[in-house]
């Protein structure tokens, strides 16, 4: 899959993300989609929380359940790094 970002916004204090997805394959089935990602401190740790906010481009698209498990691995290849530092 192939995918054009951009950073639409950076909330320094909610500690988030959020991304516009703007070209690409993605485009073919949404036709707007923006991903965030934000770090909330939970304890001696942190935890990450993932969020979507997509329009369908028609009713017979499926919702992107499937990027769950993409996310469940950016996020725990990103705890790997981060324990190395």
């Amino acid at each position: 899959m192939v995918a054009k970002e951009r950073i639409k916004a950076i909330d320094d204090e909610n500690k988030s993300i959020t991304f516009c997805i703007f070209e690409g394959d993605i485009n073919e089935h949404y036709s707007t989609f923006d991903l965030s990602i934000q770090v909330c401190k939970e304890g001696d740790g942190s935890l990450v929380k993932w969020a979507l906010e997509f329009d369908k481009a028609n009713e017979e698209v499926a919702h992107p359940t499937h990027f769950m498990d993409l996310f469940e691995k950016i996020t725990k290849e990103m705890d790997a790094h981060l324990l190395k530092a």
